[in-house]
């Protein structure tokens, strides 16, 4: 599962985990999420967004999630599972909470299913926005090819998940979400960063091509 174009919106009791059934080798996890209009089902991620495991919404909203030992990877990021709404057709997943005892029942379960040489997953992430917000800070303008248009750097505010980078721009997300994308087809001419280009597409975009002539930028 590509979790990479879905927008995570903020997580309501109304969808949350409320047992965990702990045996041998297999872990059930019941809870309940609000009666949908469409097809929704619910998605089990470990703490580096690994698929795990899914299971529909039945239209009571009242659902049981399975899974056995073979579906966790082998190492620490097995811990700290995630558990999300994802409606069909829909570029929107909406957070599940799960209360801290169910989920240290959950983390204490899995332990047992890890051998004892397993290790944390390791990740540059953090080394990746250091490197993007230490570009944001260059002191550089773009200049247009045909009508010579000046750009300024870090004009598009970023949103790396957790940490927010404020662009010298207001954020266009209230103007944006006042638009149906959902299944749309859009080109964002002049795209910067894609951050515009990015959130189109968390919107329920189908295609979102964005195009940048400046190689700063682009890179």
């Amino acid at each position: 599962m590509d979790t990479n174009n879905l927008r995570v919106i903020p997580a309501k009791r109304e969808n949350s985990a409320h047992t965990a059934i702990l045996s041998g080798k297999k872990i059930q996890i019941s809870g309940t999420s609000r009666e949908y209009e469409t097809t929704a089902f619910v998605v089990l991620l470990d703490s580096t967004n690994r698929f795990v495991a899914g299971t529909p919404v039945p239209t009571d909203g009242m659902w049981n999630l399975q899974f056995t030992s073979d579906r966790v990877a082998k190492d620490r990021g097995a811990l700290d599972v995630q558990l999300y709404v994802v409606k069909e057709g829909s570029n929107v997943i909406v957070p599940i909470h799960i209360p801290n005892q169910v989920r240290n029942q959950i983390n204490g379960h899995i332990v047992s299913f890890l051998p004892d040489d397993a290790r944390d997953v390791p990740s540059f992430r953090d080394r990746y926005i250091d490197l993007i917000i230490q570009a944001t800070r260059q002191n550089y303008v773009a200049t247009s090819v045909h009508d010579q248009i000046k750009t300024g750097n870090n004009y598009q505010s970023i949103d790396f998940g957790g940490l927010f980078r404020q662009g010298a721009r207001s954020q266009r997300d209230s103007l944006l979400e006042r638009i149906d994308f959902n299944n749309a087809s859009v080109l964002d001419l002049g795209c910067n960063t894609g951050e515009v280009s990015r959130y189109i597409r968390q919107l329920g975009a189908r295609l979102v091509d964005g195009y940048e002539y400046d190689p700063f930028f682009v890179e």
